[in-house]
């Protein structure tokens, strides 16, 4: 007698375990929801795993120069004027979306280079001359259009998708586009006006 009642409460007590599992995993309130929103969005392509490291920050740089312009007022004072008479963006994608933006920068009499990346801006004097020729917003082929026509000089290379644009300047009216290509640094130099290819 007492061997059935222990194999019924076995019995019993593993049915209710399973009664839990099934419910603590079919109740929505305790699944992690971004899981399922990953699930569905690429159910149609497969499982997928997830990278563990997080996406690297990327910014246009129309998202960069309105960050500089709000940060010049908060720290200058919404009176202060300022002319930029350098830019660089480091390793950009093919949109134009740059992991560091570097602008230099004259106002109040100084001039400083003023960098903007994942972290937020930071500053330093700009030793030495800075450019004369000031850089106007509106009067350059922005730097999307650049990477575009850097993009179709190299679309006849079936290594045009691993190439890695390093960086792209603007200054004295010129945009310098450095590339890495097949381990190798390869340099283009466009008209910042029309785009049209420097030889």
């Amino acid at each position: 007698m007492r061997r059935s009642s222990s194999i019924i409460l076995l019995i019993a007590i593993v049915i209710i375990g399973l009664l839990v599992i099934t419910f603590l995993t079919g109740n929505p309130s305790f699944r992690d929801k971004s899981s399922d929103a990953q699930f569905s969005k690429n159910s149609d392509r497969g499982l997928q795993t997830l990278p563990d490291t997080p996406p690297p920050f990327l910014t246009t740089f129309e998202e960069a120069m309105n960050q500089l312009h709000q940060y010049l007022r908060e720290t200058a004072g919404p009176s202060s004027n300022f002319t930029i008479h350098y830019i660089r963006g480091t390793d950009l994608d093919n949109e134009g979306r740059a992991s560091k933006w570097l602008f230099g920068v004259r106002y109040d009499n100084q001039s400083v280079l003023m960098y903007f990346d994942s972290s937020g801006w930071r500053s330093v004097p700009w030793e030495g001359a800075a450019p004369e020729k000031e850089i106007i917003p509106g009067s350059f082929v922005p730097p999307k259009g650049i990477i575009k026509y850097t993009n179709g000089l190299l679309s006849g290379s079936d290594e045009a998708q691993k190439d890695l644009i390093q960086r792209l300047d603007l200054i004295n009216g010129r945009y310098i586009v450095t590339i890495i290509r097949q381990e190798k640094q390869q340099i283009f130099v466009f008209d910042a006006g029309t785009g049209a290819l420097i030889p």
